[in-house]
């Protein structure tokens, strides 16, 4: 293994609605698989509805990745 970077967007490839909390809050989570350019494909949570083929921007947060669909 070795470090890498890749870019900060990418194109959703497959989304779930998740039915529960993840924790203490109200706060309803989905979760995305994001395919990065010339990069991984990364497991993000989102607060969004998302479609397959969505731009999104993605964040680091916690130590998990966050994404938001792109906006124009």
């Amino acid at each position: 293994m070795a470090p890498a970077e890749w870019k900060d967007s990418g194109k959703v490839l497959s989304f779930t609605k998740l039915r529960i909390a993840l924790d203490d809050t109200e706060t309803r989570y989905n979760l995305a698989v994001v395919g990065v350019e010339n990069g991984p494909k990364l497991p993000c949570w989102t607060t969004e509805m998302l479609k397959p083929g969505a731009e999104v921007d993605l964040a680091m947060t916690s130590g998990r990745c966050d994404c938001r669909e792109r906006t124009a």
